[in-house]
């Protein structure tokens, strides 16, 4: 008799501690979109004044990190285990630090700098909507 009291509690806490896991796994490996990728373009060569060259070169680079987080995405697709979920966003991440490894090579200093700032404030922005998406309702 007191185990289902004691199921109960136990779903209460899934219930309440799953939901942040599947949304930030789910961030870790969220493919940009072609109109995002060009909207991202378009920030960096106003904020980093990009010459054409290095222009070009961003938007492949981030063409090939939506490839890769696709590839990420799809192998976990069908994986919602708890292992699955840290597997798919220790792969994400690989897939962003090789993105901001490639780019070192194609920005100055002073332009990692800024895309730095320009990843945290996304990051920020993304924490933010979580967290709304999260709240109780009213």
């Amino acid at each position: 008799m007191e185990r289902k009291p004691l199921a109960l509690v136990i779903m209460a806490i899934m219930t309440l501690w799953l939901p942040p896991w599947v949304a930030i796994a789910q961030q870790a490996t969220r493919v940009p979109k072609p109109e995002e990728i060009r909207e991202r373009v378009a920030t960096a060569r106003t904020r980093l004044k990009l010459t054409p060259d290095q222009t070009g070169r961003l938007e492949s680079l981030l063409k090939e990190e939506a490839t890769n987080l696709r590839a990420v995405e799809s192998k976990y697709s069908n994986d919602s285990s708890l292992q699955g979920r840290r597997a798919r966003i220790k792969e994400a991440r690989a897939v962003q630090n090789e993105l901001r490894e490639k780019l070192t090579k194609v920005l100055s200093k002073e332009q990692m700098t800024e895309w730095d700032k320009m990843r945290e404030e996304a990051r920020a922005r993304a924490r933010e909507e979580r967290r709304q998406r999260s709240a109780p309702s009213k």
